[in-house]
């Protein structure tokens, strides 16, 4: 094997080597004037994860309670200076009462304090929420998008959870409407949590 050298402009080297491959490969440089970018330049993705649910599901919550875990990625970050880009989009719809809807982002099994409101009382602290006069004919999204800081190195679950805030318990309905009838005018719908590991 072969091993090149490139001199610094007053002192050291950088050394470029290739890995043992099976056949012939062509590593093509660009013709503009620019920086090669490495796993440890700050900006670089490094990893990119997305969980999708289709199914269609319902959930009984109590006033203020959040629901099952879904959407969950496990990830374990290359290192603790990298941040995480978290996104995502629940779609919820709710049969009676006003659709006071909302989200948690919950890290290793419990809620992300940092991506939610601050403390206030006995609110609820969420990382998202929305409002709509409850009707068994639509769905509506919550949204969000946290930047992580000092993530994990080791294996940790990121999910995201359901919450409803009306005065009693009631029956969300997960990616459809509860009244929906097997028309086109009618629809179902997908949630989505994406994660992308970007370096420090």
């Amino acid at each position: 094997s072969m091993t090149l050298k490139l001199n610094g402009s007053s002192s050291g080297y950088t050394a470029i080597d290739a890995t043992a491959a099976a056949g012939n490969n062509t590593l093509t440089l660009p013709t503009q004037t620019g920086t090669i970018r490495t796993t440890g330049t700050s900006g670089a993705i490094l990893a990119v994860k997305q969980t999708v649910y289709s199914g269609q599901t319902t959930e009984s919550l109590d006033q203020g309670a959040f629901g099952a875990a879904r959407c969950s990625i496990s990830h374990a970050a290359a290192s603790g200076s990298n941040k995480l880009l978290i996104e995502g989009i629940y779609h919820l719809g709710l049969h009676s009462g006003n659709m006071r809807l909302g989200l948690g982002l919950f890290v290793g099994g419990s809620i992300y304090a940092a991506a939610t409101g601050d403390a206030s009382g006995s609110k609820t602290r969420l990382t998202a929420s929305t409002w709509s006069y409850a009707t068994s004919f639509g769905v509506v999204p919550v949204t969000f998008k946290y930047l992580l800081s000092s993530p994990s190195t080791s294996s940790t679950t990121y999910d995201m959870r359901a919450w409803q805030g009306d005065n009693s318990t009631r029956t969300l309905y997960v990616n459809y409407e509860k009244d929906s009838t097997d028309h086109n005018y009618h629809q179902v719908c997908i949630s989505t949590l994406t994660l992308t590991e970007i370096a420090g």
